[in-house]
């Protein structure tokens, strides 16, 4: 294993395996739905086209809140490049007392 997939924690992988499997069925599902000629093909397609863009955004919202919870950046923060915020700044830098 490389050393930059060890520094992905495991619950990522897996949401991003779980989002692979679910795109690919579908896709899988929607030329099985065409080849065959189903009445159904237009309302499969218009899930997958759904799917595509909704799967993502689902994952992304799921570790974002998984970081929100755990208290760590993670690459789905919106605040990603701002610096960490120092809670223990000494009052006489700031001028205000605590």
């Amino acid at each position: 294993m490389s050393e930059e997939t060890s520094k992905t924690p495991m619950y990522k992988r897996v949401l991003a395996i779980c989002g692979i499997v679910v795109l690919v069925g579908m896709y899988l599902l929607l030329l099985y739905e065409a080849l065959t000629g189903s009445p159904d093909t237009f309302d499969v397609f218009i899930g997958c086209a759904a799917a595509t863009v909704a799967v993502p955004i689902l994952l992304w919202l799921l570790i974002w809140a998984i970081g929100a919870l755990t208290g760590k950046k993670t690459i789905a923060s919106p605040n990603l490049m701002a610096p960490e915020r120092q809670d223990n700044v000494n009052s006489e830098e700031t001028g205000h007392d605590k």
